[in-house]
């Protein structure tokens, strides 16, 4: 391209004002350190020019500092241009850049043709051919009805982790369409999974194709080198040794780690690590022990996600092993037949030598259609799983209490590293704003609740993961089955159409047999579909 003697000259002008702006910068001891260099030059530099910057970082990083002199230096290299700082609410945008004069002091005298204090407004010498200025606005993201519209040229988003969905994808979003507009966003991480997250997964899977127009970087609190490294290592200490950890790699380090204060199981962020185990060591593990292990399929259908857990329980040591997992949104792979016909394998892959019958299938009562559909084709019958009475009850007795204990044993429940869904909602699960819990990415969630309101689990196991060779050895206390319980029950040998009604009210009757304990019965829900016959062992 030829530039013209007047293009040249502007870009000589251009050119001086930069470099009058860091003569400025250096002389008052405000130069930037090289993790915002870093940033300035994803978005200036002609060899990168990104239009969308994402930087994640930690407290006192700079983030402030980075977005003024963005918001200046583009204005001055792009005369005419409209620049918007958005905070996450108008006032909060007016304490940190205007009322703390950080704004209009930022930049020398001769770079500044007008301040506007009525509404927040820097204009910049720099004009454009028709006489238009540079100009910064102070805005927030709650003032979004009057930013519908606007067609600026450049935008930052300070402490974007607070700003709403609504507000980028419907509010800005079109904004920035209208002149290809470039986008910083800079942020602390959030404690739980948002809009925020959403968007930085975007951001990141771009950015990783150097060619595209997004960048990406995390940085540290450390970058800053006018923070005192002792300060933070005091900082760092005190956080872990109370049981921070996640918030000092969230507010320190700049990364995204679940687990705040608003966490339902903070102690799933603590024991993550050591409840997941690979699949293969799951499957080798209950090899020699299967026939002590009582098996469950438990099952959430819906069109829209339809989740289904597999697992195992040790009737001896209490743990819990959850192998494998079914997580569809795939409308089209949501039928009964075909979910079902996926479990079966997913069961004979594990272990293929239980056989069917001794799997107890669980299933949310809301779907009957699903029962209908899996003993129509398979003729395997399902059990409804008896729900909570209300979904945030928080007293001991409560399943969420009984999880988190039980959470908490060394070794009582594992999980499958394959079952990311699962993963996935027990890294994101957090109570509302309004302190309730999440009705969304609750699949799972809920059918770990089904299994602790279903099934007899201690939440004090004893675990030796060396099990498979003492149990062997030793006299476990046999459990009374249904057919022991049933058998001495006065009915006979043969039953037809037992319900969860009967078993229970035989149960309450038998109580007084084993020290007026409400004993729990083996098989307690077992839903029989054809006339059977037990064996008197």
């Amino acid at each position: 391209m030829i530039l013209s003697e007047q293009d040249k000259v502007n870009a000589l002008l251009q050119q001086k004002k930069i470099a009058d702006l860091h003569m400025y910068m250096k002389a008052h001891n405000r130069w930037m350190h090289p993790g915002q260099w870093k940033v300035a030059r994803a978005l200036f530099s002609e060899k990168e020019k990104k239009q969308v910057v994402q930087v994640q970082c930690g407290r006192k990083f700079g983030k402030s500092f980075l977005a003024i002199y963005c918001a200046i230096r583009y204005g001055l290299e792009n005369p005419g241009s409209i620049i918007y700082l958005i905070a996450n609410t108008r006032k909060q945008g007016v304490g940190i850049y205007w009322t703390s004069q950080r704004l209009q002091r930022f930049a020398p005298k001769s770079l500044i043709h007008d301040i506007k204090e009525t509404d927040y407004r820097l204009i910049l010498e720099s004009a454009n051919d028709e006489g238009i200025h540079s100009q910064i606005i102070v805005e927030g993201c709650d003032n979004e009805q009057s930013l519908r519209g606007l067609n600026p040229d450049f935008v930052v988003y300070e402490e974007f982790r607070d700003h709403g969905e609504v507000f980028d994808t419907e509010v800005m979003r079109p904004n920035l369409a209208a002149k290809s507009a470039s986008l910083l966003v800079i942020s602390t991480p959030p404690d739980n999974e948002c809009y925020y997250t959403k968007f930085t997964k975007e951001v990141k899977e771009k950015a990783e194709d150097p060619n595209s127009k997004y960048f990406y970087y995390e940085a540290p609190t450390s970058d800053n080198p006018y923070i005192s490294k002792q300060w933070l290592e005091d900082e760092k200490a005190r956080l872990i040794a109370s049981g921070q950890e996640a918030v000092w790699l969230r507010e320190f380090e700049g990364k995204y780690v679940q687990g705040g204060a608003t966490a339902v199981m903070p102690i799933w962020h603590k024991k993550k690590k050591a409840v997941l185990k690979p699949y293969a060591f799951l499957k080798e593990y209950v090899r020699k022990d299967y026939k002590k292990i009582d098996w469950y399929t438990f099952a959430d259908p819906a069109q829209s996600t339809f989740a289904v857990l597999l697992l195992g329980h040790h009737r001896t040591t209490g743990q819990l092993i959850i192998f494998d997992e079914i997580y569809e949104r795939d409308r089209e792979q949501t039928s009964g037949a075909r979910i079902w016909a996926r479990v079966i394998q997913k069961r004979k892959d594990f272990i293929e030598a239980v056989d069917i019958e001794d799997w107890k299938n669980f299933y949310d009562p809301a779907a009957s259609w699903f029962q209908v559909d899996v003993w129509d084709r398979y003729q395997e019958a399902l059990i409804p799983a008896k729900k909570m009475k209300a979904k945030n009850e928080r007293d001991l007795s409560s399943p969420i209490s009984r999880l988190k204990d039980f959470f908490a044993q060394k070794d009582a429940v594992w999980i499958g590293s394959n079952c990311v869904g699962l993963i996935h909602e027990l890294d994101v699960w957090s109570y509302t704003k309004e302190g309730k819990l999440p009705d969304v990415n609750d699949h799972c969630i809920d059918l770990l609740l089904y299994i602790f309101n279903n099934i007899h689990i201690s939440v004090t196991p004893e675990i030796d993961v060396y099990l498979e060779d003492k149990l062997e050895q030793e006299q476990s206390i046999r459990v009374p089955t249904i057919n022991d319980l049933l058998k001495d029950s006065g009915y006979g040998d043969d039953y037809m159409f037992l319900d969860n009604t009967l078993i229970e009210k035989e149960q309450e009757d038998d109580g007084d047999r084993y020290g007026g304990e409400h004993y729990p019965f083996k098989e307690r829900n077992r839903v029989f579909k054809k006339r059977v016959s037990f064996a008197t062992d």
